[in-house]
């Protein structure tokens, strides 16, 4: 079992192409939980049918919400990037 370090779990948040895998897996999750749904028979699979429904929906919001986080990330990095090169200037 390895234990991950802080900076490996930060690569998980913040580098694009973990991103992007993520988001990848989680449309290909999404598009087999979708296709699944329209093979069901609603009438004598509700509660497997509603299921599979709430799963593809609870995966299109995560995609959803690691899309956002990841552009709140980006918008953070240049901030911060802002403040430490206007501290640079104060210290010079």
């Amino acid at each position: 079992m390895s234990i991950n370090t802080p900076t490996e779990i930060n690569k998980l948040f913040t580098d694009p192409a973990h991103i992007e895998l993520t988001q990848k897996t989680l449309t290909e999750i999404t598009n087999a939980l979708d296709e699944r749904i329209s093979e069901t028979d609603k009438d004598n699979h509700f509660a497997t049918y509603i299921a599979l429904q709430m799963q593809s929906m609870t995966m299109t919001i995560a995609n959803q919400t690691i899309s956002e986080l990841y552009m709140k990330t980006l918008r953070l990095e240049r901030e911060l990037a802002e403040l430490r090169a206007q501290s640079g200037q104060f210290l010079a």
